[in-house]
């Protein structure tokens, strides 16, 4: 088990046993290869090198992404609406430490007034009235990763 097997199985063994085993090796080899596939996919969706960039402006925030990338601060992406902000947040994360964490979207326009707070840090059981259990907020569920505001 510690050089990487899935399971085992006892003698005498039970064939229905032994089904459900292989069968259960198979998904897991299914899903390691989906997971390596989707991996790739958005490695190359984001990958920096793919973006056409002939302005000086432009290759310069694209220089920022890959610093950012290799950072471990806070980044704060800032622009007008439909400048690529979140191409941006995306390109940061798949390039970087975070990419095994969460990357979590979320439009704070959305929701109602009260309901923001709640959203973005949780709440406990009981805080308020309809709070009947504990909910983790953003912040914590994209802990070590991206929370992106859409």
């Amino acid at each position: 088990m510690r050089d990487g097997a899935l399971d085992y199985v006892e003698k005498p063994f039970d064939n229905d046993e032994l089904k459900v085993l292989v069968r259960r090796a198979l998904d897991v080899t299914r899903l390691a290869r989906e997971n390596r596939y989707l991996r790739a996919e958005l490695k190359s969706r984001y990958a920096l090198d793919a973006v056409v960039a002939k302005s000086a402006v432009m290759n310069e925030v694209l220089d920022l992404v890959r610093r950012a990338a290799r950072s471990r601060s806070t980044v704060l992406i800032t622009g007008e609406s439909g400048t690529g902000k979140e191409l941006v947040a995306r390109a940061v994360h798949y390039h970087s430490d975070r990419l095994e964490r969460p990357f979590v979207t979320v439009n704070c326009k959305a929701f109602a007034e009260g309901v923001l707070e709640s959203e973005l840090f949780g709440h406990e059981k009981g805080a308020f009235t309809g709070a009947d259990r504990t909910k983790p907020g953003l912040f914590e569920r994209a802990d070590g990763g991206t929370l992106e505001e859409a």
